[in-house]
């Protein structure tokens, strides 16, 4: 073998190493991406969902809150919150002039694949009513802690929530039970954003 033989086999061994470390780099970039888009999707969802006062309520909807939600929902958990999710929230404003606001301890990203997540949210949520009624003195009912559970699928490349499965804490945005779960060739990750 000569020298220039064995200096083509050296060249090739170390740019196929070199070509499976950057490709297992991008894999592992590309998870990391995946996670914290998930994740900040369902983020996204729990606030929208739990933050609303009588300020939006234009009639006897809220257009706006409804938009927040809607942003980040597959279409056909959209037609749930339009169903119920949205009207519960509209008449507990309406009548009571119920205020709520919502603040995220914890998400964790708990199962991602190619186009399914399974994210857990733990915070909290605070009702407030009108220490008068039709004023803006409000009083708190007090924080209730909550978890739970968002299902997303990937659509057209984004991040879409397509089911909530409250475990604590607050009822189901809407009676409508995830289409999927993450499949078992999904892997599971582990760790939490703030």
């Amino acid at each position: 073998m000569t020298l220039v033989s064995i200096a083509a086999i050296v060249a090739c061994a170390v740019l196929l190493t070199l070509l499976a470390t950057s490709s297992s780099k991008d894999d592992a970039k590309k998870l990391a991406d995946d996670r914290s888009a998930a994740a900040s999707v369902a983020n996204t969802f729990v606030n929208a969902l739990g933050t609303y006062d009588k300020t939006m309520l234009h009639g006897t909807t809220m257009p706006v809150y409804r938009a927040n939600v809607e942003a980040v929902l597959t279409p056909k958990f959209t037609v749930a919150f339009e169903s119920e999710g949205a009207p519960k929230a509209e008449q507990a404003v309406a009548a009571a002039g119920l205020k709520e606001a919502v603040r995220v301890w914890s998400t964790g990203v708990v199962a991602i694949s190619a186009d399914q997540a399974t994210v857990v949210v733990v915070g909290s949520l605070t009702d407030s009513v009108p220490k008068t009624a039709g004023k803006t003195d409000y009083q708190s009912l007090g924080e209730t802690p909550f978890r739970t559970i968002i299902t997303l699928d990937k659509i057209g490349g984004k991040w879409l929530v397509d089911g909530q499965t409250p475990v604590e804490g607050i009822p189901p945005m809407a009676s409508s039970t995830p289409s999927s779960t993450p499949s078992a060739s999904s892997k599971p990750t582990s760790g939490a954003t703030k």
